[in-house]
């Protein structure tokens, strides 16, 4: 039996049965992990599986299912990782406030604070709250030790 390791989980060959063989599996994720991240469709917070799947030419199911073989998450833990990257790579300007990070957050397709604050504590394992207090702390010591 095939065996596949998706970050460190084993996954074994159970989705055959469902009429999608590995390979066509591991070439779906491959072409859903480029294609997000290439086309950015993840910022529009209208974003659904249906959505993504028409745009990709593929059916729910199968994008489900590579969705979880790339990432081991389901499709809205997926789309907010990658929106939540996407509002840390902003750089330093994008941490100055909690305001400023909620503001990016709807920029980068969150539709509010709730669901913002939920999927950055589960990525991250902080409240965005105490995400931006250890980044200007961290930001205030670099810059005492350059000065030093």
């Amino acid at each position: 039996m095939l065996l596949y390791y998706v970050f460190g989980q084993e996954i074994k060959a159970k989705y055959e049965p469902y009429g999608m063989s590995l390979t066509r599996l591991h070439t779906l994720a491959a072409l859903v992990d480029k294609e997000l991240k290439r086309s950015k469709y993840y910022l529009d917070s209208r974003l659904s599986a249906d959505s993504l799947s028409r745009k990709i030419g593929t059916n729910r199911n199968y994008l489900s299912r590579a969705i979880f073989f790339i990432s081991g998450n389901n499709f809205c833990n997926y789309v907010n990782q990658l929106r939540i990257e996407e509002l840390l790579s902003g750089g330093a300007s994008v941490m100055q406030s909690k305001d400023t990070l909620y503001d990016a957050a709807l920029v980068c397709g969150f539709n509010n604070r709730r669901t913002f604050y939920r999927a950055f504590l589960r990525e991250k394992g902080l409240s965005p709250d105490d995400f931006v207090a250890i980044h200007k702390s961290l930001s205030l010591h670099r810059k005492n030790q350059q000065q030093q």
